[in-house]
């Protein structure tokens, strides 16, 4: 919603959904056009061309069901049943794609003889094609006169500048520009602790106390982030495959993320550390101990889940905790490492020719995803490297991380 929608709703003159009605209208013809070009490419392996057209129809009809719920979630009063709604929907599409069927939607090509295999999916059925269609017509009903007439056109207004000065921040080279779009805000206890042993560790370690007081007003980002790297854990310690090591340690690394604010609030600062006596390196280092605790409960409290679930299973998985060690501090290095460089090199926008176009905009998006690049890979090298030595190289690797990002805070402060 722009500005000026918002002044001609709040105006008066004119009701929301008359104003909203073209935004809508777009939305929707947009929605309904990319789910059936979704499902035609999906099920155009094979079958007739009736058949095609048959599941881009239930395709398209289907897909207004998501802007519906994300348009709900605009309404302040209605953002947690729709949240709740969208995951019910993301789990059945989750479960449909996974669930096993007598013939695949996207019909099989050929066979190792080379020969084309007959196709027979039938298609959506006249009672798929008319339940798709009720559901696009309560999707419309809701994104065209039951949200707008509810909506808080200010709120709205003000989020959708919010996420487009994050955007061009983005585009301008700064690597924090998005969690100016992400509006938390303290619900914990202001007070920082009453008096014995946490009054102690305020004055021998007050960067520790900043930053877990930090964690504590915060506890749902604190909880959410706890339980990203409870799982993590619990993946690379239960489930040794590829598969769960690189998804383990994105989640481990998602965990950081979320306990590392006192760390990026220190990269922000003009003079990072001047606050403090000593070094910088060493202030930075120091609000390394937040993120490096919440990890080390992960990864405990993950061991002990693992180990529930080894007694359950037969035979239980091998799993190596040195490894899923050096991948949790691969995790905090990294983190620090990308809040050493907030800012895009200049370098990276100068213009790469190639067939497909300018690449210099997937250069400066690889950057902007580095953290998240660095972690996963690593996570597959180690899964897929041969013998039982493969977290030597990932401990190497966390501490080249760790020691770019002491340097690079240690030249910020001189």
């Amino acid at each position: 919603m722009t500005g000026r929608e918002a002044v001609h709703t709040l105006g008066g003159q004119f009701r929301p959904g008359v104003v909203l009605r073209g935004r809508a209208l777009a939305l929707l013809g947009g929605t309904v056009t990319v789910g059936a070009l979704v499902t035609a490419a999906a099920a155009a392996g094979g079958g007739s061309a009736r058949e095609v057209v048959l599941w881009a129809a239930a395709g398209g009809l289907t897909a207004p069901a998501a802007l519906a719920v994300g348009a709900a979630a605009q309404v302040a009063v209605w953002r947690r049943e729709a949240t709740v709604l969208a995951s019910v929907l993301l789990a059945v599409g989750v479960a449909a794609a996974t669930a096993p069927r007598p013939v695949p939607l996207i019909a099989c090509a050929r066979v190792a003889t080379g020969e084309p295999v007959p196709c027979s999916d039938p298609g959506p059925g006249v009672a798929g094609l008319v339940l798709a269609a009720v559901t696009a017509a309560v999707s419309c009903w809701v994104v065209l006169r039951t949200v707008p007439a509810r909506l808080d056109v200010d709120d709205v207004a003000a989020r959708g500048a919010r996420f487009r000065a994050a955007g061009e921040g983005l585009g301008t080279g700064d690597a924090l520009a998005v969690s100016r779009a992400v509006g938390v805000r303290p619900r914990g206890p202001r007070r920082v602790w009453d008096a014995g042993r946490p009054l102690a560790l305020l004055t021998r370690a007050p960067v520790l106390a900043r930053d877990l007081l930090g964690l504590r007003r915060r506890p749902w980002t604190t909880a959410t982030a706890t339980a990203a790297g409870i799982t993590g854990s619990f993946l690379l310690l239960a489930v040794p495959e590829t598969a769960g090591t690189v998804v383990g340690a994105v989640l481990l690394y998602v965990a950081v993320c979320g306990v590392a604010g006192g760390l990026a609030a220190f990269s922000r600062q003009p003079v990072p550390g001047g606050l403090f006596p000593g070094s910088a390196a060493r202030v930075h280092g120091a609000h390394l101990l937040a993120p490096a605790l919440v990890a080390a409960l992960a990864i405990v409290t993950g061991a002990v889940l693992a180990a529930v679930a080894t007694v359950l299973r037969d035979p239980a998985p091998r799993a190596d905790a040195t490894l899923v060690v050096a991948l949790a501090a691969l995790t905090v290095t990294v983190r620090a490492w990308v809040l050493s460089s907030t800012v895009v090199p200049a370098a990276l926008f100068t213009p790469v020719a190639s067939p497909l176009g300018d690449l210099s905009v997937v250069t400066v998006l690889a950057y902007h995803l580095r953290g998240w690049l660095v972690v996963s890979g690593a996570a597959w090298l180690a899964a897929t490297a041969e013998g039982d030595a493969a977290w030597g190289p990932t401990a190497v690797v966390a501490v080249l991380f760790g020691w770019s990002a002491a340097r690079k805070a240690g030249q910020v402060r001189e």
